[in-house]
């Protein structure tokens, strides 16, 4: 008898159930890009900490909430 085993995949790191991967604010050229990246950074940072006590539709609406609104485009 032969037990075949299958590798699960890898856990998706696109915002669809996985976790962020952040852009590296250092390679920016731009010196506006690099500071709203670095502000981001540090805001998302701290909603990760406010909200890492809530799961599923919660934590995504903390975060959400705990999230400053992004520019408007011009």
């Amino acid at each position: 008898m032969v037990a075949l085993a299958h590798t699960p995949p890898a856990p998706p790191h696109d915002g669809h159930g996985g976790p962020a991967k952040m852009h590296d604010c250092s390679k920016m050229d731009d010196a506006d890009k690099k500071a709203r990246c670095e502000e981001r950074h540090k805001a998302m940072k701290a909603a990760m900490d406010k909200c890492k006590d809530t799961k599923g539709d919660d934590h995504r609406k903390c975060m959400r909430d705990n999230m400053p609104q992004p520019p408007e485009k011009k």
